[in-house]
């Protein structure tokens, strides 16, 4: 599939096809780079998330796991005015405009999560009604309003990550301020149980030092922890990150776990399965290219979360974004963007009982494009990378099909 091995005339030629058929970034431009990995990368299939006319451009994409996964688009139109889109498919090809279903919002609301509850698919905003922040739960397919709850909030949230398990929702959330940045901020707790008849306001719940990236999981017993990497805050910046495990709303009584796992680390990403999780980081400098190294973890799902796995592999002379994980019938794997001078390839790693198993390259992308999540898609059978073109904020998200 690769097209290092052809003559330089039909190489030429090759490359060409590859662009203009590999990701929809492409058409047809002369490459800056000259790098061999881009000629080893295998075609994608790539197309763009549709929007209506009257769209002026996609604001953020939510995966919604237990519907497919499906997408729910944050979208801005061309009078600036905010709404959702929820967008199941089936196939590649339902990717069309045709299959948006119209999910209209209050302009101050805040998507929250999503998920099945009760037998439904949902999901959850936090709105305001009569100047009054509440918590709805809404249909996905026709956007009705199930159950609200009045929220304790005053300042608006910027939404970290969440989990909808069990018709419960539980959500991490900064409160956006003028005078403070987000990253310096400790995460709020959200708990909602979706299917509830209370009048008592829902309260965002002030976490122990829990700032920054910050993930959720269930360990072996179905309780609930945060995972997050500890830089410290801008006014004390930890030499070395740690990576600490607390259960969710933790008290002071509880002692956060911490990861033997010493060393500067660039990026991470992390992905729950069914008895483990994985943690993939770089760490070194990838920029400047010292000591940079990729390190993939396997840990328990019961405490204290010991590490079954471990694998340490070196990125020599190519530059990396932010990793991404995916599992599904097939495996799980793992997914690193990355560029030597211009345009960018992801490398593709199968993540194995004790390795990494490198599987090529997929895709050229255009200088500048930026990734943000991979998944296995249950109808369709296929593993996908949501990815966003370079330019200005009319810039386009895509979603590529990787063949595994």
């Amino acid at each position: 599939m690769g097209i290092l091995n052809l003559p330089l005339g039909l190489m030429a030629v090759s490359l060409m096809y590859s662009l203009c058929t590999a990701c929809t970034h492409w058409g047809g431009e002369k490459l800056k780079s000259d790098w061999q990995a881009l000629g080893e990368a295998d075609r994608l299939k790539c197309n763009d998330i549709p929007l209506l006319p009257d769209d002026l451009r996609i604001d953020r994409v939510h995966v919604i796991t237990d519907t497919g996964p499906s997408l729910l688009l944050e979208v801005t139109n061309r009078r600036g005015v905010r709404s959702f889109y929820h967008l199941p498919f089936r196939a590649f090809g339902d990717l069309t405009s045709e299959n948006l279903v119209p999910l209209p919002i209050s302009p101050e609301s805040i998507f929250l999560g999503g998920g099945i509850s009760n037998g439904k698919a949902v999901f959850v905003l936090r709105a305001m009604e009569k100047s009054k922040p509440v918590i709805q739960v809404r249909d996905l397919s026709n956007n009705a309003i199930l159950n609200r709850f009045p929220a304790d909030a005053s300042a608006a949230w910027d939404l970290g990550a969440w989990h909808l398990s069990k018709g419960i929702l539980r959500a991490l959330v900064r409160e956006i301020k003028d005078d403070e940045a987000l990253d310096d901020q400790n995460h709020l707790q959200i708990e909602v149980n979706l299917a509830a008849d209370s009048k008592v306001p829902i309260r965002a719940v002030p976490s122990r030092a829990l700032v920054g990236q910050a993930e959720l999981f269930f360990d072996s017993r179905s309780r609930p922890h945060t995972l997050w990497l500890d830089r410290g805050t801008s006014d004390k910046v930890l030499a070395q990150p740690i990576y600490r495990i607390l259960p969710w709303r933790a008290d002071t009584k509880d002692e956060a776990l911490i990861l033997d796992d010493k060393g500067k680390i660039e990026n991470w990403a992390f992905m729950e399965a069914y008895d483990h999780i994985l943690v993939a980081s770089i760490k070194g400098d990838s920029l400047l290219w010292e000591n940079a190294t990729i390190d993939l973890q396997r840990l328990s799902k019961v405490a204290p979360f010991n590490r079954e796995m471990q694998v340490n592999l070196p990125l020599s002379k190519v530059h990396v974004a932010r990793p991404l994980l995916a599992q599904g019938p097939k495996g799980e794997y793992l997914f690193l963007p990355q560029w030597l001078d211009h345009e960018l390839t992801v490398a593709l790693f199968d993540v194995k009982a004790q390795e990494a198993k490198p599987l090529g390259f997929g895709g050229i992308f255009k200088e500048g494009t930026s990734f943000y999540d991979a998944f296995y898609h249950e109808p369709s059978e296929s593993y996908y990378m949501i990815s966003k073109g370079p330019g200005s904020s009319q810039g386009r998200y895509s979603l590529c099909r990787l063949d595994l």
